[in-house]
């Protein structure tokens, strides 16, 4: 008795309320929505390279895919032209060569100054001859002691025998002339530090870039550039017509000279160039290929390519959301309805 009176209850709560039909109705449908989402996914086509196409696959809208391959192509080529940067210091042989003769100049003042004395100490005198030998020993002792200051000025250490030879040379400026046109024809062409590393853009050319102007230049021939080895021997080379008729202890004397001095005018600026590589990496803008609906991504007996795998995933990427979305709606709203028509059906039955 008490059951049948539960049942009555349950069935007038159900037949009154509504609220509670629909809820039941859309609590049904998400469940069965839920139990068919497995089939509503899409499955991927496990195609691997080199495999064959069991059927054919067309694109059912347009899309667009990134070569990644050619995008990075791309990239690699754009860095590979960029031109190696290298800095060049014009200034040097100038700046070198004024302190050659600044330095030569300094020295030259003490035997100015010692003949001035003279001139005014040419008096007959008993002690004339001791007077002279002071200021001899004055003289060496003075130059001598201008040794490290003469070093300094020009950059480079003297040896002890190249400073005694010049001494005797009373630093001529002709000496001094001599080391510095020799010095200027091989930085006038360019010294570089490493000449192995400068020729592997021969094929290229390098970007030669003026340090004072900033100016550019683009330099393809890199053969007639000096390495620090061939420039030292080119001091012979190039000295040989201007020093054939000097004493052959002062000739070897300029040649060690100008061989000490130079330094390279010519220098790799690796920050630069690794600098414009990452802005022209930059500047490339990914490849895409545009896909039209109804084409063609897989035929049917094909074996399986590199780029048809790229269309595949891009493909079944782009309209994976899209189908699940609207599969999971459509199912819903098909099972909506038939719940809804037997419903209807039920509450008009025949009494």
């Amino acid at each position: 008795m008490k059951i049948e009176k539960d049942k009555i209850s349950v069935k007038m709560f159900f037949g009154t309320s509504d609220h509670v039909r629909w809820s039941i109705l859309i609590g049904v449908t998400i469940i069965f929505t839920i139990f068919l989402y497995p089939n509503l996914i899409i499955k991927k086509h496990s195609y691997k390279l080199g495999d064959v196409a069991a059927s054919n696959i067309k694109a059912t809208k347009d899309f667009l895919i990134e070569d990644k391959d050619a995008t990075e192509a791309n990239r690699r080529e754009a860095v590979e032209k960029v031109l190696t940067v290298y800095d060049h210091d014009v200034t040097l042989s100038s700046t070198i060569n004024q302190n050659v003769k600044t330095a030569f100049k300094d020295i030259r003042m003490v035997f100015k100054a010692e003949k001035n004395q003279n001139k005014t100490a040419r008096k007959p005198s008993k002690t004339a001859s001791t007077d002279t030998v002071k200021r001899a020993i004055t003289v060496h002792d003075l130059i001598w002691e201008k040794k490290v200051n003469f070093e300094e000025k020009i950059g480079v250490s003297v040896s002890d025998g190249a400073y005694k030879i010049l001494e005797e040379e009373a630093f001529l400026p002709d000496i001094a002339n001599l080391i510095c046109s020799i010095l200027k024809e091989i930085l006038n062409n360019g010294v570089v530090t490493n000449k192995e590393l400068l020729l592997k853009e021969a094929d290229k050319g390098i970007i030669l870039r003026n340090i004072t102007t900033k100016n550019e230049l683009v330099v393809q021939n890199l053969k007639h550039f000096y390495g620090l080895d061939q420039a030292k021997t080119m001091v012979k080379i190039i000295g040989h017509p201007l020093l054939k008729n000097i004493d052959y202890t002062l000739r070897n004397m300029i040649v060690d000279f100008v061989q000490r001095l130079i330094q390279p005018n010519i220098t790799l600026n690796r920050s630069e160039t690794e600098e414009r590589k990452q802005k022209a990496d930059e500047e490339i803008k990914p490849v895409f290929h545009k896909i039209k609906a109804g084409e063609m991504l897989l035929r049917e007996g094909e074996r399986v390519t590199k780029v048809q795998l790229l269309k595949l995933k891009a493909y079944e990427e782009g309209i994976k959301h899209e189908q699940i979305l609207s599969s999971s709606i459509g199912s819903a709203l098909i099972i909506l309805c038939i719940l809804m028509t037997t419903y209807i059906l039920y509450i008009h039955r025949p009494s």
